[in-house]
């Protein structure tokens, strides 16, 4: 019996080491046909205004490379680049100037570059045709949002009219935001057909929670040893939610952006 048990763990061993990515180089990229929903809430006691998503689809650009080595105490590596983007319609209503003023339909957009470096780890890779990965996303934002255009205005009680060229605001700036990161995968034995899933989370234990999960399908074309090319269809789920009150002023942001995505890839 001990020598049976014996050759069973030895050939599991084997066959996590043989089934095992040493030196892997992955990438990809493709189009994301995603949808913005949700709104912003400010107020700080003179001025309330609340801009609301128009639910317009926007496609966007995607693309990401996966690293992987076979040093046990250096961490792997991913990049990912996506975009997202709002349109919405403003609303406002307080003192501006002096004045009591009310202005409705004011046009918006918020346009969000993400940059994202992972370092992680596997916990399995490829055992059994099954990965887990957890580790670190830091994820980089650079955002442009404004408010300008044609809207509705009146002053001091005064009806609405429709006025043009209103340059409410033009803002840019860099949010760097710190996501825990998890990737479980399953690889259809003697098939090029993967399915997996991506994770990553944040949360001060309150109200405020930012997450981007996707699930995809992908197949890979097993043409030559060297490198194999693919394709990737998945669906991906990015959401933020803050509830922000300082006393003197409140904040609450309630946005998600979702869609189906594809693309082509690539194996090293």
């Amino acid at each position: 019996m001990k020598k049976i048990l014996t050759t069973l763990a030895t050939l599991t061993v084997l066959a996590t080491t043989l089934s095992a990515d040493f030196i892997r180089v992955e990438a990809g990229a493709g189009m994301w046909n995603q949808k913005s929903v949700g709104f912003f809430n400010y107020e700080d006691g003179s001025v309330s205004a609340r801009d609301e998503s128009q639910e317009v689809e926007s496609p966007t650009g995607y693309a990401w490379v996966y690293i992987k080595h076979f040093l046990p105490i250096i961490p792997n590596l991913r990049l990912e680049y996506s975009k997202i983007k709002s349109e919405g319609r403003l609303t406002s209503t307080g003192k501006i100037l002096g004045l009591n003023a009310e202005v409705k339909n004011l046009p918006t957009t918020l346009d969000m570059t993400q940059f994202e470096v992972i370092p992680y780890y596997n916990l399995l890779d490829n055992t059994f045709w099954i990965t887990v990965d957890a580790g670190l996303a830091i994820k980089i934002i650079n955002y442009h949002a404004t408010g300008t255009g044609e809207a509705e205005v009146g002053v001091n009680g005064l009806p609405l009219t429709t006025t043009t060229n209103i340059d409410a605001y033009d803002e840019t700036g860099t949010l760097p935001v710190p996501l825990l990161y998890a990737r479980a995968r399953v690889q259809v034995p003697m098939t090029g057909l993967g399915i997996e899933a991506t994770g990553k989370y944040l949360s001060d234990g309150g109200d405020n929670t930012f997450s981007d999960f996707n699930l995809k399908v992908d197949y890979t074309l097993d043409i030559t040893p060297i490198i194999q090319p693919g394709f990737e269809i998945g669906y991906r789920v990015i959401t933020m939610n803050a509830d922000i009150d300082d006393g003197s002023t409140k904040t609450l942001i309630d946005y998600s952006f979702s869609g189906l995505y594809a693309g082509l890839m690539v194996r090293f």
